[in-house]
């Protein structure tokens, strides 16, 4: 009867991560993609709108960006939990299990 490599076993766990990661990182991509509109909409405003419209869209864009830094930092928190010390070793360690498991 074959043993299966300690790689392969490990890996529906390491899935249900990257899983976790894959959430995270869209959530990331949607705020950058809304921080990417307020900043095209504040370099579009134009005369009196430009007084007074400049100061709200920077604030929501600097907003935007501490948003995006806690969710990117986020990041390592997700792979810490399981032991890992940075999202690199973390992919790392899923294609191997993946390889494994998966291309026998």
């Amino acid at each position: 009867r074959p043993i299966m490599p300690p790689e392969a076993a490990a890996f529906p766990r390491l899935q249900k991560i990257k899983v976790t990661l894959d959430k995270q990182n869209h959530l990331i991509f949607e705020a950058e993609r809304e921080r990417n509109q307020l900043e095209i909409e504040l370099c579009h405003l134009k005369g009196l709108a430009r007084l007074t419209k400049k100061k709200e869209l920077e604030s929501r864009i600097a907003i935007k960006n501490e948003e995006i830094r806690t969710l990117k930092a986020g990041l390592s928190g997700i792979v810490r939990q399981d032991g890992f010390t940075t999202v690199q070793d973390f992919y790392t360690a899923f294609y191997t299990a993946q390889h494994a498991c998966c291309n026998d």
